[in-house]
């Protein structure tokens, strides 16, 4: 995994130029013009003339209620910057639309003739409020439902229907939604007599779309049409719609209608990141160009990626997305050749691979090669272009191993007996394993002391019963200090993995020798019998010694028959003292001999000392050979 991190920051570039060319293709079948009539057959139905929309924009003149621009003949239509708008105190709250006064501008409008007029900020690029009043600056009284924050489901401008009276002067106030800091916009601002419903007029989306999955709804004026057809383009090429459809029943609803496409896939028509037109036509001609902007963040990284089935040549990948993730870029790598040369380099459909709750899986199905590493990447793309965040630029990934034998798992359950000072070290095997290998380190001297393999059947070290194995060897008579085992598992599947140090062994399994020198004064009962060239022979140990030295002569050692040191492992009697073995003789005792048994201890404290010629060894009683 740190190799993918350091890799993808260093060279991303061939990978990610290869994801864009893909991605961009994928998003071009995706959104391919869709000319179809509800029940799917193509209809040959004039497209509306497409031309290339220019707003002006003019600094506000208007902030202050004082300073209202004063309409006159309708219709009426402006366009002005908001940006730098104030609030005053004394101006009104606007209460349809939260506190609906912010970025504050002001118009005035004196009707001839009573009657119902429609306002509307539709194609503004912000969140707009419009009100209107009667009264005198700072003694304000909102006209009964004189006020508009948003017309339909997915607007964010407003449309208004009011009736007026002829004479009475109307002050309108257009506001930004929400708290008086937040900013203003491009405002575009009409004023027509007649209701909504007389005129079809676009409604939504907002000039800058920003929210859902690049799904927007579209609305416009109800003006009781039997069906309406719909056309949405890229502004970049407006003769080439993304969608286009005759004889539509949107849901409409008062003085809105609301409609969501559908391609004839089920899949809701997906903007991406761009600008866009659109035009609506009900019983009359088409209405637009409607133009916006879908400016959606980019989806979050990938997460939860995990290989399983790793014992085939084919793998299973599992990882989650989010909603906004549309497409699934997976690439493996061979560990070896990474960032470059991937084995498996594919794009995928979310539904393809994920199900609802957006947990994805997918099983390779070019077969990988066993016993090698690889690098798994997955990368999303979605309506706010290619996925963002993580530890590895937009990528989410994982390492791992194809093994069609799986590798043993690592020992557990590391234990030590000291006994007499000879270590009994122990651990739970499994039957992955035919062997293990054993390190000891001292930790007084920072060195290994000892390393070796041992295997589960033939070796005489290592007893395992159902997979418990203990370990005892003449080779750990280690002198007093502290001391760590570490065990790893080896089988046909390879060695162990993972493990404290990652490097698949277990451990540690701590001891600390702290004992005294074996006291002679202990050695007790000695007896022995010859027969032949071999002595059998039997002691009381001592609890400190892990062997012995074994001495057998006559008095004064005139004549010495046999001396060995062997350990308290073969003499049963590392776990307890009581000793009895058997050594081979230099020579046979001849029977009516005299000789005496001689034994001095030998542990990590050292060898024992005194005794009756003070060196060391307890000496039997005179012994008659038969």
């Amino acid at each position: 995994m740190v190799a993918f991190l350091a890799r993808c920051r260093v060279r991303p570039l061939p990978t990610l130029l290869v994801a864009l060319l893909l991605s961009l293709s994928l998003s071009t079948q995706l959104l391919q013009a869709q000319e179809i009539s509800p029940d799917g057959s193509a209809k040959n139905d004039p497209a509306p003339a497409v031309a290339d929309p220019i707003v002006a924009a003019d600094p506000p003149a208007n902030d202050a209620f004082a300073n209202a621009v004063v309409i006159g003949a309708l219709p009426y239509s402006a366009t002005q910057s908001t940006v730098e708008a104030t609030t005053a105190g004394d101006d009104p709250t606007a209460s349809c639309g939260s506190d609906g006064r912010a970025r504050s501008v002001w118009y005035r409008y004196t009707p001839a003739a009573s009657g119902t007029f429609t306002l509307r900020t539709t194609t503004s690029n912000y969140d707009t409020v419009v009100s209107i009043w009667t009264g005198s600056q700072g003694s304000l009284t909102l006209v009964p439902n004189g006020c508009n924050d948003d017309p339909a489901s997915g607007a964010r401008q407003a449309v208004l229907e009011v009736a007026l009276t002829a004479g009475t002067t109307y002050h309108i106030m257009v506001a930004r939604f929400g708290a008086v800091g937040n900013p203003g916009g491009t405002l575009n601002f009409s004023v027509r007599t007649g209701a909504i419903n007389d005129i079809l007029e676009w409604q939504g989306p907002p000039a800058i779309y920003f929210l859902g999955q690049g799904i927007p709804t579209y609305s416009w004026s109800n003006v009781g049409a039997s069906s309406y057809a719909l056309y949405i383009a890229n502004a970049a090429t407006p003769q080439s719609p993304i969608y286009f459809a005759w004889g539509l029943t949107p849901s409409c609803s008062g003085t809105s209608c609301t409609f969501i496409p559908f391609n004839i896939a089920g899949e809701s028509v997906r903007l991406y990141n761009g600008t866009y037109v659109a035009w609506v036509r009900g019983t009359g001609g088409w209405v637009g160009p409607y133009q916006f902007v879908v400016n959606l963040t980019p989806p979050p990284v990938p997460t939860y990626q995990n290989v399983t089935e790793l014992n085939t040549t084919t793998p299973r990948f599992e990882f989650g997305i989010n909603p906004a993730i549309r497409y699934v870029h997976l690439v493996i790598w061979p560990a070896a050749t990474f960032p470059n040369n991937p084995v498996f380099d594919q794009w995928f459909y979310r539904d393809s691979i994920c199900n609802g709750a957006d947990a994805c899986g997918y099983r390779v199905t070019t077969p990988l090669v066993d016993n090698t590493t690889y690098v798994f990447g997955v990368q999303g793309y979605g309506v706010g272009g290619y996925s963002t965040g993580g530890n590895f630029g937009g990528w989410a990934g994982t390492t791992f191993t194809i093994d069609t034998i799986l590798n043993p798992p690592i020992p557990s359950g590391l234990s030590v007996n000291i006994g007499n000072g000879t270590p009994e070290l122990s651990w739970t095997s499994s039957d992955a394993a035919t062997r293990h290998f054993v390190a000891v380190y001292s930790n007084t001297t920072n060195a290994f002391v000892y390393g070796a393999y041992h295997e589960k059947i033939g070796d005489p070290a290592l007893v395992c019963v159902i997979n418990a194995c203990t370990l005892v060897t003449d080779a750990l008579q280690l002198p007093n200090g502290s001391y760590s085992f570490y065990v790893n598992a080896e089988g046909p599947g390879g060695a162990s993995t993972g493990g404290t140090f990652n490097n698949g062994f277990a451990g540690p399994g701590d001891w600390t020798y702290n004992l005294p020198a074996p006291v002679v004064a202990n050695i007790t009962n000695l007896n022995a019998t010859p027969f032949g060239s071999y002595l059998s022979f039997s002691f009381t140990g001592d609890p400190h010694t892990t062997s012995y030295n074994v001495w057998v002569g006559t008095a004064g050692g005139a004549q010495v028959f046999g001396f060995q040191n062997i350990s308290a492992y073969d003499l049963t009697c590392h776990l307890d003292q009581t000793c009895v073995g058997t050594m081979p003789l230099f020579s046979a005792i001849p029977s009516g001999t005299q000789f005496y048994l001689a034994v001095q201890g030998v542990g990590p404290g050292g060898s024992s000392t005194g005794g009756p010629v003070s060196n060391g060894y307890q000496v039997s009683t005179a012994i008659t050979a038969p």
